[in-house]
C-alpha cells in the first residue's frame, strides 16, 4: 500500500500509522503502468477542476492491473465552487460537485465498469461512493 497526498500533515498521519507515504500532487504523480491492484480517492478528486480530474482519472486507468478497483467518492451537487475556512486564511478551497449519472457517463469510458454505488450523508451534504473495475484490454 502506498499513500499519496500533497499535504505534509496527511503524510506525517499516514508515516505515524506505519503507512509507506509519498507526498505528492496527485495531478503531477506518476507510476508505472499496473502498478496497482486498487486505487482509493475518497473526496480527493473534488478539490481539483473537471479537466484535470479526467486526466487523473485516465492515468489511474494505466495504472491499475486489469480487473483493477477504484473507489471514488464524491460530494453529489452541481458545478464548482470556492470556500475558504479558517484553517486556510489565505487561500480558498476549490471544490468540485458531481451528479451520479454525471460520474458515471464521465468514467466509464475510460474503460472501468461501475460495481457498486452507494451514499454517505454525515450532514448536509450527501457524498457518493462510487467502486469501479478496469474493464479487461
Amino acid at each position: 500500500m502506498l499513500c499519496v497526498d500533497a499535504s505534509h500533515r496527511m503524510i506525517a498521519l499516514t508515516e505515524k500509522l506505519g503507512f509507506t507515504s509519498q507526498l505528492a500532487d496527485f495531478a503531477s504523480v506518476d507510476f508505472a503502468p499496473h502498478s496497482f491492484g486498487g486505487v482509493w480517492a475518497y473526496t480527493s478528486l473534488i478539490h481539483v477542476d473537471r479537466k484535470t480530474a479526467m486526466k487523473v482519472m485516465q492515468r489511474i486507468h494505466t495504472w491499475l492491473v486489469p480487473g483493477g478497483r477504484f473507489l471514488l467518492g464524491v460530494i453529489e451537487g452541481q458545478g464548482t465552487t470556492h470556500v475558504k475556512r479558517d484553517n486556510m486564511p489565505h487561500a480558498r478551497r476549490l471544490f468540485a460537485l458531481y451528479k451520479r449519472d454525471e460520474l458515471k457517463d464521465l468514467i466509464e469510458p475510460l474503460g472501468f465498469e461501475l460495481l457498486r454505488q452507494d451514499d454517505y450523508r454525515p450532514s448536509r451534504k450527501n457524498y457518493l461512493a462510487q467502486l469501479y473495475q478496469k474493464k479487461p484490454a
